[in-house]
């Protein structure tokens, strides 16, 4: 059992923290997960003779798509994928199944479901040898420790998920882990320059392959955590690259657009900060996104009264 509860625990919202990269073009109508569940619950073969691995596959990354928009059809997806995949001694998908259940249990803050599903994953991972899995899964349950704030044990596993990422050369794993290592070590003032370091070295490995997811959410983290040492000057930079990444995929901005209008706000630019906080307002009612928009809000009193 995990031993802290996090009631009042922060949990940043731009932590890729589980290496699922999803964009609002993968994702499907809430509307239609329902009734995909019930097709495939009716009619598992879907006229096909026998199970395989790729409709094992077909279900796992629909269950991946609705994540967001329906995290109830995600589970049950996952939880079929899992059925036919027991069938046919499809171990990956089992454990690919297990995974996406973690994943949603972990949006919703229900950590020690989370860590129950990630260990089911892991251990057929390292059953099967998969190193890739393994480093996948290692990382996800340190985000859990992190979240609950077991710091150490966090750190543990994040170190482990990059040992085995650099074993397999996976650059999007090796720079992931990074991502959380420097997370892990924001938390103590002493280790903050190995915070710094970790961020860095996340950003420079997705740069070199041009993975704009990674380098966009590495840029916010390392950027909202400037802001929260008291360093803004510093943090704009990685905020504004991230922007433009979040800006050319098409990504809700309002986030990193209030990240920037307080770290002007913290510089006492207080006409940059409110023209951020504007935009941030924008964008989040057109994305219907309440939270940003109520610190884009607050954005904006706090630019008009300083």
């Amino acid at each position: 059992m995990l031993g802290i509860q996090i009631c009042n625990l922060k949990k940043s919202i731009l932590c890729l923290l589980l290496g699922m990269f999803l964009l609002p073009g993968q994702l499907v109508a809430q509307d239609n997960g329902q009734k995909e569940v019930e097709k495939i619950g009716s009619d598992p073969l879907q006229g096909r003779v026998q199970t395989d691995s790729t409709e094992v596959e077909e279900i796992l990354n629909r269950s991946g798509q609705y994540r967001y928009p329906n995290p109830d059809s995600s589970i049950l997806l996952a939880r079929r994928a899992i059925e036919l995949a027991a069938d046919i001694n499809y171990q990956n998908g089992k454990a690919q199944g297990f995974k996406n259940i973690g994943i949603v249990y972990y949006d919703r803050g229900d950590y020690q479901e989370a860590l129950d599903y990630f260990t089911r994953s892991l251990r057929i991972y390292e059953q099967v040898k998969d190193t890739n899995g393994i480093s996948n899964l290692q990382n996800n349950i340190g985000s859990v420790y992190r979240s609950v704030g077991d710091y150490p044990k966090a750190l543990d596993f994040f170190l482990n998920s990059l040992r085995n990422g650099q074993a397999i050369e996976d650059s999007i794993r090796i720079g992931t882990a990074y991502l959380n290592i420097g997370t892990a070590y924001s938390e103590d003032e002493e280790t903050y320059p190995d915070a710094i370091e970790n961020y860095q070295n996340s950003i420079d490995i997705f740069e070199q392959i041009d993975y704009e997811d990674g380098i966009a959410y590495s840029s916010i983290n390392f950027g909202e955590w400037y802001l929260n040492v008291g360093r803004p000057a510093e943090a704009i930079p990685y905020l504004e690259k991230a922007l433009a990444v979040f800006k050319e995929l098409q990504v809700d901005p309002s986030p990193i657009l209030n990240f920037l209008g307080k770290a002007h706000l913290q510089l006492g630019q207080n006409n940059q900060a409110e023209n951020f906080h504007q935009e941030a307002l924008v964008a989040a009612e057109a994305n219907e996104d309440i939270s940003e928009e109520s610190k884009a809000y607050i954005g904006l009193a706090s630019a008009y009264l300083s």
